[in-house]
């Protein structure tokens, strides 16, 4: 960590001429802002690569850097580590559309949301895991999804195939591909998730009853919770326990006594 310095002088007598600023120094920061890129990708790597919260980058960064952030500065730093990183998919995107265009690319969509809280819907190449476009939608509409397919064919290129759920919004939404001659297709985990449901709601439902009448469910939490002391341990430990267990507790021997 250091601090840096600009000195920045002008023309007293002619304001025509032009002020030279560090292009070295906005290499390294952004200007006008106190933190460097390196700690922007630092931040944003450790939250959403490594999965840490907010609290364990503080602690990390204060111990292995000696940089003390505030929690509110960390949530920054995310948010512009985002913002970057779309940035440069967006500049990018060439150079990913050469590379997907060799053999082509199957555009996998699916939206997830909750009920009157908006969601997020993603656009990937279903080839290479490659996430083309993704953003925060209202609800799962046709007039929410659509716009993100036509962004991504817009920086793609059209697919070989559109691989989605068996919603219309989503079918709607990717239909001018379908007029195109672009298959059209549904994912099979979708497709058994809906048949799975209409083939076992009624027998599952008829076994839940009889696991709650029955009072199952109790002596089977019981199990579970008596299972999970045996996680983790070797066959030969789970015999002992086992053994000894069946023993019961040994009782009290007399000193001189023999039993």
């Amino acid at each position: 960590m250091f601090d840096a310095v600009e000195v920045q002088k002008k023309c007293s007598v002619d304001s025509s001429h032009p002020v030279f600023k560090s292009k070295a120094l906005a290499r390294i920061v952004r200007p006008r802002q106190r933190f460097g890129y390196d700690l922007i990708v630092y931040v944003g790597l450790a939250r959403y690569l490594r999965r840490k919260q907010r609290e364990e980058i503080c602690d990390e960064l204060f111990r292995k850097r000696a940089i003390k952030l505030s929690i509110g500065s960390v949530s920054n730093l995310c948010d512009r580590f985002l913002l970057y990183l779309e940035a440069l998919h967006l500049i990018r995107s060439p150079y990913l559309k050469a590379v997907m265009q060799e053999h082509g690319y199957p555009l996998h969509i699916d939206a997830t949301s909750e009920y009157g809280k908006g969601g997020l819907f993603v656009c990937m190449d279903g080839f290479r895991g490659w996430v083309l476009c993704a953003g925060k939608i209202e609800s799962e509409s046709e007039e929410h999804l659509k716009p993100f397919v036509e962004k991504t064919i817009e920086l793609f290129g059209d697919p070989i195939a559109v691989v989605r759920d068996l919603g219309p919004p989503g079918k709607n939404a990717v239909a001018f591909l379908s007029q195109r001659g672009i298959p059209d297709l549904v994912c099979h985990y979708h497709f058994l998730g809906a048949i799975g449901g209409k083939l076992f709601d009624s027998p599952y439902a008829l076994l839940r009853n009889l696991l709650r009448q029955n009072h199952v469910r109790t002596d089977l939490r019981q199990l579970l919770k008596e299972m999970k002391r045996y996680r983790g341990e070797s066959p030969e430990k789970r015999i002992l326990r086992s053994r000894a267990h069946k023993r019961g507790p040994a009782g009290p021997c007399t000193p001189g006594y023999r039993r």
